[in-house]
């Protein structure tokens, strides 16, 4: 009788559950959520029909843990980049080199040809139609990155409060991510971008280098914070 926790049924269910997140990232991305069925991932997985409900419960199930996998590949690549920057530049280090980074993190190509295509597939289309809760990719790619560029902007931008650098944050990222939708044609084809991703990087980190001194000196003079004119729940 076989152990299930034996070792080479815990590597046989890990590979079974490996095969099965590939299969759908590429089915989902392929044809959306609702035109794969369960059957599909599992026959092109060379999985049993019961896999998916035994590994994750159900096909939303797995269509969350999938999401999951790619925002924590995204999101440590994009931390590592961050790190690099500060590791690397040491007091050197200035706000503009680091929001190059940040920045060249949202324009350059995460992971294979293959899979970046599937990421943007998955991503336009959860956007298109949510099944992920609210705050799934703040948490899950948002927040972490938060948590290297508040203190490196409170560093970097002296003297600005860690409420605002947060702000910033928020801010930068929302602007980051419509400008790859303009620049991709995902909004509208004739308000794609004409500027090059070097015009549009370098704008967006003058335009926040300089909103960033603007909190920071707030923060210096006293001055009343933005964040309690509205609420961002």
């Amino acid at each position: 009788m076989n152990d299930p926790e034996s070792p080479r049924m815990r590597r046989d269910a890990a590979e079974t559950r490996g095969r099965l997140l590939d299969t759908a990232e590429r089915l989902f991305s392929e044809r959306g959520f609702e035109q794969v069925s369960i059957r599909d991932i599992t026959t092109e997985a060379g999985a049993n029909l019961a896999a998916v409900n035994y590994h994750f419960g159900s096909k939303e199930g797995l269509y969350r843990a999938m999401f999951t996998r790619l925002s924590h590949d995204l999101r440590e690549w994009r931390r590592e980049r961050l790190r690099a920057e500060l590791d690397e530049g040491g007091r050197e280090t200035t706000l503009e080199s680091f929001l190059e980074s940040f920045v060249a993190s949202f324009f350059e190509e995460f992971g294979e040809e293959e899979r970046r295509g599937r990421l943007q597939n998955l991503f336009h289309r959860e956007t298109e139609h949510l099944r992920l809760p609210a705050a799934f990719f703040r948490e899950e790619v948002v927040r972490p990155v938060f948590e290297i560029c508040i203190p490196a902007l409170q560093r970097l931008a002296a003297p600005i409060d860690a409420r605002s650098a947060e702000l910033c944050v928020e801010l930068l990222i929302g602007q980051l991510l419509q400008l790859r939708r303009l620049r991709d044609g995902r909004l509208d084809p004739a308000l794609e971008s004409a500027a090059t991703d070097r015009e549009l990087q370098r704008g967006v980190v003058l335009f926040a280098a300089a909103g960033i001194r603007a909190f920071a000196s707030a923060s210096a003079n006293g001055g009343a914070p933005v964040t309690k004119t509205f609420s961002l729940e």
